[in-house]
C-alpha cells in the first residue's frame, strides 16, 4: 500500500482520478483488494488518456525549431520543416495560442540566455521546484491535477454516450470475442472487476447519452483551458516576471 500511496501523492492528477473511481466502485466496507483493483483502474484511465496530450501539442506546442529531434524530422529532414512550418502558422488562430506563446518565449530567453534550446517546459518545471517550491505546489500544479483528472474522463464518457445511445438497437459482438469473455468470467479476478465495474453503471445509471456528451465535452473544456492555463503561470513564474509579485 506504500507503493500506492506515494504514486497518489506524485503523480499529477491520480488522486482525484482514484478518488472518483473509488466513489462510484467501492462499497462501505471494502477490502484492500478492492482499493487495489479501483488503483488500477485509475492508473489505466491516467495512462491511456495520456495521448491525448499529443493531439494538444500538435496545437499547442513550441514552434519546431524549439523542439527535440524526432524521427520524423531526422529523416525527412527539408519536407518535415516546411510541413511543420506550414501548420505553425495555421494553429496560430487557436484560442490562447498566441498568450501562450508569448509567455514561452519569455521564459525561453530567462531560462536560455545562451540561445534556443529544445525542452523549456521540463526545465521551466525544474528550474520552478528548485527555486519557488511552494510557488508550484500552490499555484501551478493544482491548475495541472485537475486538467489531467479531466482528461482521463474524456474517453470514458464519450463511449458512454455511444454506447447508452445504441444499446437498445442489436449490435452483433462476434461469437469468438463472447466466448473469451465467457472464459475470463469464470476467473476470480475478472469476476470481481466486473462485479465492481457493475456497482459503478448502477451508480450511474441515471445519465443517458445527452448527459454523456455535455460531461464529455466539459472535461474537454476542463482539460483544455486548466492545461494551457498551468503552462502560462508555470512559464510567467520561470521567466521570473510573476516570481517578485507572488513571493512574500
Amino acid at each position: 500500500m506504500e507503493t500506492l500511496n506515494r504514486a497518489l501523492e506524485t503523480i499529477p492528477g491520480l488522486s482525484i482520478i482514484f478518488s472518483i473511481a473509488a466513489l462510484l466502485m467501492l462499497e462501505e466496507s471494502s477490502e484492500v483488494a478492492s482499493a487495489i483493483r479501483v488503483f488500477v483502474v485509475a492508473w489505466l484511465l491516467f495512462k491511456i488518456s495520456s495521448y491525448l496530450d499529443t493531439f494538444f501539442n500538435l496545437f499547442y506546442g513550441p514552434r519546431p525549431e524549439d523542439r527535440a529531434p524526432t524521427f520524423l524530422s531526422r529523416h525527412m529532414g527539408r519536407t518535415h520543416r516546411a510541413v511543420a512550418g506550414v501548420w505553425y502558422r495555421i494553429r496560430r488562430v487557436m484560442p490562447g495560442f498566441k498568450t501562450l506563446e508569448g509567455n514561452r518565449d519569455e521564459a525561453v530567453r530567462v531560462v536560455f540566455p545562451r540561445g534556443v534550446a529544445p525542452g523549456i517546459y521540463k526545465r521551466a518545471h525544474e528550474q520552478l521546484l528548485k527555486e519557488h517550491r511552494k510557488l508550484w505546489d500552490e499555484e501551478v500544479a493544482p491548475l495541472l491535477n485537475i486538467s489531467k483528472a479531466a482528461r482521463a474522463f474524456i474517453a470514458p464518457f464519450f463511449l458512454t454516450a455511444i454506447i447508452t445511445a445504441f444499446w437498445n438497437q442489436r449490435i452483433r459482438i462476434p461469437a469468438g470475442m463472447m466466448n473469451q469473455a465467457r472464459k475470463l468470467g469464470g476467473a476470480h479476478l475478472f469476476t470481481a472487476f466486473r462485479s465492481d465495474f457493475i456497482r459503478a453503471a448502477e451508480r450511474l445509471d441515471f445519465l443517458n447519452p445527452v448527459w454523456c456528451l455535455i460531461l464529455f465535452t466539459l472535461c474537454v473544456f476542463v482539460y483544455l483551458w486548466l492545461r494551457i492555463a498551468h503552462m502560462n503561470r508555470l512559464y510567467k513564474l520561470a521567466a521570473g516576471s510573476e516570481v517578485r509579485t507572488s513571493a512574500p
